[in-house]
């Protein structure tokens, strides 16, 4: 068996979200990672569609889910003794304003310093003692390539990384 992690931050191409029969192994690839989290552990993830979103609602539904939004805010989520998902907002991964939607190559580095926010989180979190583990979910077919991107800098923060890339049928 392999041992429990406390921290998995997943992130994942969001063009997977636009490929309907990925849907089924982008979430059975986070739920199998995600069995392996510590009773005190939880998921970090971003706030895109896709993978994102399946972290989310995993991670709420296990323990808790941190979760890094483009407006620049960190929210945490969880699932509440009634079985209905509550979230709270809990602070900021920036100081700084989200560009504006046309301007695409300042949203691009937007999305970017987004992710390696979560990196660094991750990271301070190992550092601290706790089990980290980064789950990459990749599209080759992904025009931006920001997960790769995601996993490189993960790497190079001494974070252990998984990738699993789609293969479609």
């Amino acid at each position: 068996m392999e041992d429990d992690i406390d921290v998995l931050l997943v992130t994942g191409s969001r063009s997977l979200a636009n490929l309907a029969e990925s849907d089924g192994w982008t979430r059975r690839v986070i739920e199998r990672a995600a069995i392996r989290i510590s009773l005190t552990g939880g998921i970090i993830t971003g706030d895109a569609r896709g993978p994102d979103a399946w972290a989310k609602r995993i991670g709420a539904g296990l323990r808790a889910a941190r979760v890094y939004g483009l407006d620049g805010w960190i929210k945490r989520w969880w699932t509440q003794s009634d079985g209905t998902v509550a979230s709270a907002m809990i602070g900021r991964w920036t100081k700084g304003q989200s560009p504006q939607p046309d301007d695409h190559d300042a949203r691009r580095q937007w999305c970017l310093a987004r992710d390696r926010a979560e990196v660094d989180e991750a990271a301070l979190q190992q550092r601290q003692g706790r089990k980290v583990l980064v789950l990459g979910l990749i599209d080759p077919q992904s025009r931006t390539h920001g997960t790769e991107y995601t996993c490189h800098y993960a790497r190079n923060a001494g974070l252990v990384v998984v990738p699993e890339t789609w293969a479609s049928e």
